[in-house]
């Protein structure tokens, strides 16, 4: 075996693998004993078979996740691959890479490992996804039933919901002045229902063509009769209802004669 100290270096008198190593910013020589080899990561000899002694294996640079075999041969330890002639890193899954330092594998950048299996990396998005999943770098996914906004967040849809704002999937709430019909959408409300016209917008009433809105009563629409209506009173649909003892002439009442 070896000790250092003070920068001397003894050994013993038996066969010895010789071994450059970089320390500190300074090429140090190690010698191992017949059998052994430097292992970079305990900083130390390492056997390589029960016996001391066998034949000297010298690998002059140290073997990283691997072992010297043969002269200047590293064989990879088992789960590791070859980058070079002396390091060989470990062999990563998907989503994966190797550290550059330490050659083992660490998730890629935009990834954090998962905390409940060391074998799987998540994606990390900045922001929360609201109502959505997170399924790569600043991606987020809708879950079912829900529609994208922006980036981070996810709305509900309905099939229906004009006037009125979709809470949940499928679920419309409507705005004040509206009720929701049989075909889930909501319309409006006329407190007093609209004669000769529908309900445009709550307590407003569209006229039918050909009719016209009456100011005092908004929710009646009328037609205009076709002429001054002497004697009588034009109703909503523009006839003339004469009065009692008169009589329709054309689009005018007169009297009628015994």
């Amino acid at each position: 075996m070896y000790s250092l100290k003070k920068n001397i270096i003894f050994f013993s008198t038996t066969k010895l693998n010789r071994y450059r190593i970089r320390e500190k910013h300074q090429n140090l020589v190690v010698y191992c004993c017949s059998g052994w080899y430097y292992d970079v990561k305990t900083v130390g000899c390492k056997r390589t078979v029960d016996n001391a002694y066998t034949e000297a294996v010298i690998c002059e640079d140290p073997c990283f996740n691997a072992k010297c075999t043969h002269n200047n041969t590293c064989e990879c330890d088992t789960g590791h691959r070859r980058i070079n002639q002396t390091h060989c890193a470990s062999e990563c899954p998907a989503q994966f890479i190797n550290d550059p330092h330490t050659l083992n594998c660490t998730c890629e950048p935009g990834y954090s490992q998962d905390p409940n299996n060391d074998a799987k990396c998540l994606p990390i998005c900045e922001k929360n996804c609201e109502n959505g999943v997170c399924i790569a770098p600043n991606k987020c996914e809708c879950i079912p039933g829900y529609e994208e906004v922006d980036s981070w967040r996810c709305k509900p849809k309905c099939s229906e919901c004009e006037n009125g704002e979709c809470q949940s999937p499928d679920v419309c709430i409507c705005n004040e002045g509206y009720n929701l019909n049989n075909r889930s959408k909501c319309t409006p409300i006329c407190r007093d229902g609209c004669i000769n016209g529908i309900c445009s917008a709550p307590n407003e009433c569209q006229c039918e063509d050909g009719y016209r809105n009456n100011s005092t009563v908004p929710h009646i629409c009328y037609k205009p009769c076709n002429s001054v209506c002497n004697y009588g009173t034009c109703n909503v649909h523009g006839e003339c209802i004469c009065e009692l003892g008169f009589e329709l002439d054309g689009d005018t009442c007169k009297p009628i004669t015994p």
